[in-house]
């Protein structure tokens, strides 16, 4: 099932301590039955509330429990959000953020980062004790292999890593566990610089699972803006170098305001591309579209004109959205590139947002330099932007795009 739009820092949890408190009594004056009673309530007591906590602890914490019989669920059954379309193959699944017109539209250099499955997700439910899944990395660039288990909107340890490099399948298990319903939505979160072809997923042979539910995202977290949000840029909205899928400035934007995103960021790129631009105007599942491009057309002396060409395809195509533009983050011009400047690109940027806003004032245009202003957000190159960087991309990002959505 291919879910685009529904139908409608990790957490540790300490073990309690291991050695508790003894306390020590004394019977007196006859009242030995009376302190019986009163140790048997005491052990029973404490017997229950181990058995409490025990029960909030991870598998590997907790006595070791019988693995439970097995079965495959059919992957046509298996709902896959922000996935445009699923790719069979002999042995499973490849899902795409894109549709494969779309992807055959672009340059050979783009589709393969095109083809990863960035802000994609597997999501199930029902009364599920065991999922197993096995997917193969068909392609990765090693800039985001790890990938993040969840239960509704609570991450659940550990992390999982697909090997770089690796074709070999790879099979990942969740044990749900903790104090949640049992038939909360689990959640495969995908990495974010991988092509996942799923293999197999198998969950727990007498699981009930649920066909027709409503997958999870933001817009279910309480003082939720509740729209839907298109995001497309370069590896920096991509999601390059964070720790997990779940750290890329887009995604906790979205937490932060309670929004659905789709994360069409493609490495290298952002460059105006036509074929990004059909793409963008061809879809109608979003309320708000933001742009943050620029940085891989530094030199380039028609992205100026490219730019304006591309802007005015999604804005005919979608004229009273809100686009908001934002130019590159960089903090110095890169090496080996005299003739355009990266004030130079800004500058560009801001004239062209200017010119089209007159005739399109849901056009915003954002310099990137109020996006990223702290140096411990970059990384020694000084254009990519790890955990901290995009948890304060995302600060300052979501002021401006509530206001552009009227909050």
């Amino acid at each position: 099932m291919i879910c685009s739009e529904p139908v409608l820092s990790e957490p540790v949890l300490g073990s309690p301590n291991s050695e508790p408190r003894e306390t020590r009594m004394t019977a007196r004056n006859g009242h030995a039955s009376s302190l019986a009673r009163t140790t048997g309530f005491l052990a029973t007591g404490a017997s229950l509330a181990l058995a409490a906590c025990a029960a909030l602890l991870p598998g590997a914490i907790r006595a070791a429990e019988p693995a439970p019989e097995m079965r495959v669920v059919d992957l046509a059954a298996v709902t896959f959000v922000n996935a445009a379309d699923l790719e069979r193959t002999a042995e499973g699944v490849i899902p795409l953020r894109f549709t494969p017109a779309e992807i055959k539209s672009m340059s050979e250099g783009m589709r393969p980062i095109a083809r990863m499955a960035t802000g994609v997700e597997l999501q199930l439910k029902g009364t599920i004790r065991m999922v197993e899944i096995t997917a193969r990395c068909r392609f990765d660039d090693g800039f985001g292999v790890t990938a993040e288990w969840y239960r509704g909107p609570h991450k659940q340890l550990p992390t999982v890593a697909f090997v770089p490099g690796s074709r070999e399948p790879q099979t990942f298990t969740c044990n749900p566990w903790g104090p949640l319903p049992e038939t909360d939505v689990v959640r495969f979160v995908f990495p974010t610089h991988c092509q996942l072809e799923i293999l197999k997923v198998r969950v727990n042979a007498d699981a009930q699972l649920e066909a027709d539910f409503d997958p999870y995202d933001y817009r279910q977290l309480p003082d939720a803006l509740g729209k839907r949000w298109l995001v497309h840029g370069d590896s920096i909205t991509q999601g390059a170098n964070v720790s997990v899928p779940t750290m890329t400035w887009v995604d906790l934007t979205a937490r932060k305001l309670g929004l659905k995103a789709v994360n069409l960021g493609i490495g290298g790129h952002g460059k105006a591309e036509p074929a990004l631009a059909a793409a963008i105007a061809a879809r109608d599942d979003f309320d708000i579209l933001s742009l943050h491009i620029g940085t891989n057309a530094l030199g380039d002396k028609g992205y100026p004109e490219r730019l304006e060409g591309f802007l005015k395809t999604i804005l005919a195509a979608h004229p009273t959205k809100p686009v908001v533009l934002a130019s590159p983050i960089l903090k110095f011009d890169k090496p080996g590139v005299p003739v355009w400047s990266l004030t130079g690109c800004r500058e560009a940027m801001a004239e062209v947002a200017a010119r089209l806003a007159k005739d399109h004032p849901n056009l915003v245009f954002l310099p990137g330099e109020d996006l990223v202003r702290r140096p411990d957000s970059l990384l020694t190159d000084l254009v990519h932007i790890a955990d901290q960087g995009a948890a304060e991309y995302a600060d300052n990002l979501a002021p401006v795009i509530a206001r552009a959505l009227g909050h």
